[in-house]
């Protein structure tokens, strides 16, 4: 029996000592393992989202055979309801609006908007403008860095009031009944990362 038990710890050690031995520990880059510093999640949350189609964006009619101004076609502003965000922690520093934009007219496309209070029926903070998005563009993103006030702001409104204005592409003349039934989209979105070292 005591034999017994001596060749099987001889073969254990054996065992474990081959193990130490032929694994070069450099192989497994075990300081490259993330730490508490490198991970960094994100909150995301949907706010506000639709599709637009242009005439249905007017309250008195344009004929068939208007040109679209030089500046633009002003579209009546749309208030949309904003969905519930809510954030408080140490371990955001960074709160962004994220802006998918898909324009499926055949003219150029801008959308700005405001925070709105329903209470007083007024605009809160700054405006916020996307700049001009050439048309059968899908799906851009255009970010938006969220100062603090603009973060309260965000949080206190109730709504969101969203302006479009088409416009022509360079010189080309294009008519309104070329335009009048396409669609555009946006979806705005509360996009922040979370320093999670910062909780411990």
């Amino acid at each position: 029996m005591t034999k017994k038990r001596l060749s099987i710890s001889g073969v254990l050690m054996s065992v474990i000592a081959a193990m130490l031995f032929s694994c070069n520990l450099d192989d497994f880059k075990l300081n490259e393992l993330a730490k508490p510093v490198d991970i960094v999640p994100v909150v995301y949350a949907p706010i506000a989202y639709g599709t637009f189609r242009v005439k249905d964006l007017l309250t008195v009619p344009i004929p068939d055979a208007t040109p679209i101004p030089t500046g633009g076609l002003s579209l009546d502003p749309f208030i949309m309801g904003k969905t519930g965000v809510t954030f408080n922690s140490i371990a955001i520093d960074s709160v962004y609006l994220q802006n998918h934009f898909t324009n499926d007219t055949p003219i150029n496309m801008e959308f700005s908007y405001n925070f709105y209070d329903g209470t007083t029926g007024l605009p809160i903070g700054q405006t916020f403008a996307s700049g001009i998005i050439p048309p059968g563009v899908k799906d851009t993103l255009i970010q938006f860095k969220l100062g603090r006030s603009d973060q309260d702001n965000l949080l206190s409104a109730s709504n969101i009031i969203l302006r479009f204005r088409p416009s022509n592409v360079g010189n080309t003349s294009i008519l309104y009944g070329k335009v009048k039934n396409t669609y555009f989209s946006i979806k705005i979105a509360f996009y922040a990362p979370v320093h999670i070292w910062k909780l411990m």
